[in-house]
């Protein structure tokens, strides 16, 4: 799908009201939506699922997707955009989320967005680049190279962006070698000559969690999903896509778990641990993108006292935007 970002942008930014915007993120399995659902509580706000993966339908057990209860109750926006066996991406997440916002900030206090994609809490703060788009044919040739290979491809045509991108991250690795080979302009200087800002957030929080505690929950989750039904909601999306399209899925997990149901190729102890391991591995991709975004207000939550004691600074600071005060200092 084709998109005029020029247009989308100029639409976007004429929203029918002011009312504040705020941001949650933080990395996968903190708990960052039981708090997200607090604070609402609290304050009347609609939430916006900032999450890649839960824009698919379908796709509900594995993205740890609000229940249809809470949906309706929190009136959630971000979620259910699109068939799970369709293509998505930032583009078309700004034209949803300002559809959303466009109806949604006409009678609520605020809203809330809530999740852990880095991209998208970029693309709604900082604007997206407007940079070629993808080259297919040569796409499908980096992605036969492995990400040390590419990482020295990258280094000898761009050492700007290899010094600037998440190089653990081989998808990263090909849209920059991608982009300067296609125009030989580093990704880079398209994003600092291209982005410009969509919305400004009032308050944008990030919370973290200490490792231990991050890997319990982890699997404990990863747990409560098996019991929950993950297998049988692969086995349904196996029925109506097959192995090909399930193995096309980058939600954590569904590829895993439909090999596990068609090969056996691990024993259920062994597929948590592999799934435990990915999301750690995401995990750490996601802090990755939030080091870098000035905006984020960072809070370790070491246990539950601080946990509550965070919740309630979030009421009170974000009470004090909803009001009309727009200073900079803040009641604690």
């Amino acid at each position: 799908m084709d998109v005029d970002l020029d247009r989308e942008l100029k639409l976007f930014s004429n929203l029918k009201t002011k009312q504040p915007i705020f941001f949650l993120v933080g990395s996968t399995g903190i708990g960052k939506t039981e708090i997200a659902h607090r604070i609402a509580d609290e304050l009347g706000l609609s939430l916006l699922a900032l999450d890649s993966m839960q824009v698919y339908r379908k796709l509900d057990i594995g993205t740890a997707k609000p229940s249809t209860s809470e949906q309706i109750r929190y009136r959630y926006g971000g979620i259910d955009l699109v068939d799970w066996k369709e293509s998505f991406n930032a583009f078309l997440y700004i034209q949803a989320v300002r559809d959303y916002l466009n109806k949604e900030l006409n009678h609520t206090h605020g809203v809330l967005a809530v999740g852990g994609c880095g991209l998208y809490f970029r693309a709604l703060t900082s604007g997206l680049c407007n940079a070629p788009p993808a080259n297919l044919y040569l796409r499908a040739e980096l992605e036969k190279l492995d990400r040390n290979a590419l990482l020295e491809m990258l280094i000898k045509i761009d050492p700007l962006a290899a010094s600037s991108i998440d190089c653990s991250n081989p998808r990263r690795i090909i849209r920059a070698i991608e982009v300067k080979k296609s125009s030989g302009i580093s990704l880079i200087q398209w994003q600092q000559l291209t982005t410009s800002p969509v919305i400004s957030p009032s308050l944008a929080f990030w919370i973290d969690r200490p490792k231990p505690e991050v890997e319990t929950r982890l699997r404990n989750r990863i747990r409560k999903m098996f019991d929950e039904g993950w297998e049988k909601e692969t086995l349904m999306l196996l029925e109506e896509g097959g192995i090909e399209a399930v193995e096309k899925c980058k939600a954590i997990g569904y590829k895993l778990i439909g090999r596990f149901l068609l090969r056996k190729e691990k024993n259920r102890k062994e597929l948590e641990e592999e799934i435990c391991r990915q999301q750690l591995a995401y995990g750490k991709r996601q802090k990755t993108w939030f080091k870098k975004e000035p905006s984020l207000r960072y809070c370790l939550l070491k246990n539950k006292e601080e946990e509550y004691r965070f919740i309630k600074s979030c009421i009170i600071k974000i009470n004090y935007f909803i009001q009309g005060n727009r200073q900079n200092a803040f009641p604690e």
